[in-house]
C-alpha cells in the first residue's frame, strides 16, 4: 500500500511525495490524518484486503474526501463493482503502465488552491 501526494503544476508536470506502508494499521492511521490527495491500495494484501482497508478509512474519514484508487492484477466487471462499493474512487490494472497512471492522476487531481 502505498500514499501518494500529487500536485498537477503549470508546466504540466507532476510532482509527488509517496510513503510506503507494510502495516495496514499505521497506513490507515496516515492516511486518515495526513492531508494527503490520492491513496493507491492493492486489494491483495495478507491480513486485511485492500476493500476492507478502505472502508476502515471511508468510516474514519467520516465524509471527508479522499480519492482512493485501487491497484490489481484482476481487472473483472466484478472486482471494479466491489472497489466502488468498498468507497474506491478508481481502478488500475497491474501492471501499471505510467501513462495511464498520469492520464488518472491529470483526471482526478486538481490544484491545491482549487480544493478549499
Amino acid at each position: 500500500m502505498f500514499l501518494s501526494a500529487q500536485y498537477p503544476r503549470s508546466s504540466g508536470s507532476i510532482r509527488s511525495s509517496t510513503a510506503v506502508f507494510r502495516f495496514k494499521d499505521h497506513a490507515i492511521e496516515r492516511a486518515v490524518n495526513e492531508p494527503w490527495d490520492i491513496v493507491f491500495i492493492d486489494l491483495r494484501m495478507p491480513g486485511i484486503d485492500g476493500l476492507e482497508t478502505t472502508r476502515r478509512i471511508r468510516h474514519r474519514l467520516a465524509g471527508r474526501p479522499l480519492l482512493i484508487v485501487a491497484m490489481t492484477a484482476n481487472a473483472m466487471d466484478d472486482d471494479r463493482a466491489d472497489c466502488m462499493a468498498a468507497g474506491m474512487d478508481d481502478f488500475v490494472t497491474k501492471p501499471v503502465k505510467q501513462a495511464e497512471l498520469r492520464k488518472r492522476l491529470e483526471g482526478c487531481l486538481k490544484p491545491p488552491a482549487s480544493r478549499r
